[in-house]
């Protein structure tokens, strides 16, 4: 027999549609197929009878398989493996496996079994009843992403001599049990993942699993999700220095005894509770935390737990608390006066919608070192007062969201706040509706790029001081203050605005302003200025003859339901970027006269509902509109029933591809008569027939 490289080369109707080394450059082997000798391209009719017959003796065989993907099943039952010792990888992503013969395998040898099926996803089963494992080391890995697995029986395993079982079954999504009682760990240090992923799993038999010398139990149970109950009472977790996500996700887990646990010498329980979102009680009365560097999300998505006894908990060492009880939502009060935050650099997203709590003693804290307070109190939607005079804010970047939702707060006292290093305002006080004043004159803004949605939603707030504020680096002003529905007037004539590009919404539902003077505004890099006084209701004078748009792209809702504006000059706007126009002057009732001389609306694709309801307009000059590239004209004239001419001459509908999108063009237009309407377009004409004469 010749040697050769071992190939398949699946044919399909004469096409080559995939080609995978079988074996590793490095095997040299002779390869039957159903009896044939495979020796050049070969038309597969079948897979299912593959003998492979070694030309010398390897101890290797890391790999021999892998990515083997069309194989959908293996006989090595004749494979000489005496004198192997690594089978790391040797069927790893081989998708298609269903069935293997490893009865004649010798594994005596072997040291290394890490990643031996690993994405074997259509195995249901395998006989290991042949295996020897008595000189395994490294099973990591092992059956990771068998997804199909619905059973395993490892009676015989021999694992003393193991040091790692990370991620073993990690993925076995369809495996409903596992039992190691017969597993001696004595020799394993990491453990992290073992059963993550295991979806289906609702019983798991460790009684008798030492882990005196395990270091990492990371993701051992993570997204059991099933896992109604988990006995560790004989777990050892002396040596252990990583709880990190240790039970994410078991969201069916309602109690949890871990009395037993001794935690002298871990420093990260991040995540270590996360999405335990069945549990009501935890008691870690015993849990010592001196060495605990990382506790951010540890509690998050406990939503059934209403209390944490967390007074034993030393938090000197601590760094990370970020999402730490992030949406503990049935929590009614928490006490963390033991707390030690000397050493925190993070508080972000701490109490994110910890919605019930109404209040937090945060006096002990100290924040000297922290630079993230962003989403802090988001959506504490209950917290009628709280107080953070104590916060040391020198160091802090990130105040966005800070108070997003704090919807019962009536004041904030955040005269001791130092704002020199902060970047991030946007949302900030967001949806604060209980909030009558606020005053932040100490406020240093110079290094903030971020005010978007700041006070949006601020609805109860009257007047808003922002003389000091330096906006010389803020790029996005969007939904500022969008929906300060009690604001009367607001001076923005100090405001900086050069390197703002976004506006959009700003101001929109300011009901009760009457007039806003943008005169200072430099607006030289404003990209989007869509529904930027949408629904100011009151609104009945601005002047916008300073603003540079020539970038604005977006100018949709722009003026929509300003019912109270007459008239607007707008001479002086640079259309040339313009994409969208539409519903740009949507419901200006009252508004007779709008000058639009200067508008080029040449990459302009929406104008759809453009002038819809203007029911005081008599006429509009349109004589500078291009509208060739133009795809909505939708309700465009809808309601302009003062209307009684235009001028439409130049108007194209050339991509316009669909008639729905100029239905309703002119409907309601009750004065405009067709031969008042100048256009050569039939498109335009027919519409304009069937609107007026319908």
């Amino acid at each position: 027999m010749s040697k050769i490289k071992a190939q398949i080369i699946l044919e399909k109707e004469g096409k080559i549609i995939t080609k995978k080394d079988l074996i590793n450059d490095r095997f040299e082997c002779d390869i039957y197929i159903n009896k044939n000798k495979f020796t050049k391209k070969y038309k597969l009719e079948k897979r299912n009878d593959i003998i492979i017959i070694l030309k010398q003796k390897y101890k290797n065989f890391f790999n021999m398989f892998s990515d083997c993907s069309l194989l959908t099943s293996i006989n090595l039952s004749n494979l000489d493996t005496n004198d192997i010792t690594d089978m790391s990888g040797i069927f790893q992503n081989c998708y298609s496996l269903s069935s293997i013969n490893l009865y004649g395998i010798k594994t005596n040898k072997v040291v290394n079994m890490s990643g031996f099926f690993q994405n074997c996803e259509s195995l249901t089963s395998i006989d290991l009843s042949n295996f020897n494992t008595n000189n395994v080391r490294n099973m990591a890995g092992m059956f990771y992403g068998c997804s199909s697995l619905i059973s395993i029986d490892l009676s015989n395993f021999n694992t003393n001599n193991v040091t790692s079982l990370e991620s073993i079954f990690n993925g076995c999504s369809s495996l409903t049990s596992i039992n190691l009682s017969h597993f001696n760990t004595n020799n394993v240090t990491n453990m992290s993942g073992l059963c993550s992923n295991c979806i289906s799993l609702v019983l798991i038999n460790l009684p008798k699993i030492e882990t005196n010398n395990v270091k990492n139990m990371s993701e051992i149970f993570f997204n059991c999700v099933s896992l109604t109950s988990i006995n560790l009472f004989n777990f050892n977790t002396k040596k252990v220095t990583n709880m990190q996500n240790m039970f994410n996700n078991c969201s069916s887990l309602k109690s949890i005894d871990l009395s037993n646990f001794n935690t002298n010498n871990v420093t990260n329980m991040a995540g270590m509770f996360f999405g335990c979102s069945s549990l009501t009680s935890i008691n870690l009365s015993n849990f010592n935390t001196n060495k605990v560097i990382n506790m951010s999300d540890m509690f998050k998505n406990c939503k059934s737990l209403t209390s944490i006894d967390l007074s034993k908990f030393n938090t000197n060492e601590v760094r990370n608390m970020g999402g730490m009880f992030y949406c503990c939502s049935s929590l009614t009060s928490i006490n963390l006066s033991n707390f030690n935050t000397n050493n925190v650099t993070s508080l972000e997203n701490m109490f994110f919608n910890c919605s019930k709590l109404s209040s937090i003693n945060l006096s002990n804290f100290r924040t000297n070192n922290v630079n993230n307070m962003g989403n802090i109190f988001h959506n504490c939607e209950s917290l009628t007062s709280i107080d953070i005079s104590y916060f040391n804010t020198n160091n802090v970047i990130n105040m966005g969201g800070m108070f997003f939702n704090c919807a019962k707060l009536s004041s904030i006292d955040l005269s001791s706040f130092n704002t020199n290093n902060v970047r991030n305002m946007g949302g900030m006080f967001f949806n604060c509706a209980e909030l009558t004043s606020i005053n932040l004159y100490n406020f240093n803004t110079n290094n903030v790029t971020n005010m978007s949605g700041m006070f949006y939603g601020c609805s109860s707030l009257t007047s808003i001081n922002l003389s000091n504020f330096n906006t010389n680096n803020v790029n996005n002003m969007g939904c500022m203050f969008k929906s300060c529905k009690s604001l009367t007037s607001i001076d923005l004539s100090y405001f900086n605005t050069i390197n703002v590009r976004n506006m959009g919404s700003m101001f929109q539902n300011c009901v009760k302003l009457t007039s806003i003077d943008l005169s200072n505004f430099n607006t030289n890099n404003l990209i989007n200025m869509a529904s930027m006084f949408e629904n100011c209701l009151s609104l009945n004078y601005i002047n916008l003859y300073f603003i540079n748009t020539n970038k604005v792209t977006n100018m949709s809702n722009m003026f929509k339901n300003c019912k109270s504006l007459t008239s607007i000059d707008l001479s002086n706007f640079d259309t040339n970027s313009i994409t969208n126009l539409g519903s740009m002057f949507f419901n200006c009732a009252k508004l007779n006269s709008v000058n639009l001389s200067n508008f080029t609306t040449k990459n302009v694709t929406n104008m759809g509902n453009m002038f819809r309801n203007c029911k005081s307009l008599t006429s509009i000059d349109l004589y500078n509109f291009k509208t060739y590239n133009v795809t909505n004209m939708y309700c465009m004239f809808y309601g302009c029933s003062s209307l009684t001419s235009i001028d439409l001459s130049y108007f194209s509908c050339a991509n316009i591809k669909e008639s729905k999108y100029m239905k309703k063009m002119f409907k309601n237009c009750k004065l405009l008569k067709m031969k008042n309407v100048k256009s050569f377009n039939s498109k335009i004409k027919y519409q304009l027939n069937l609107d007026l004469n319908v």
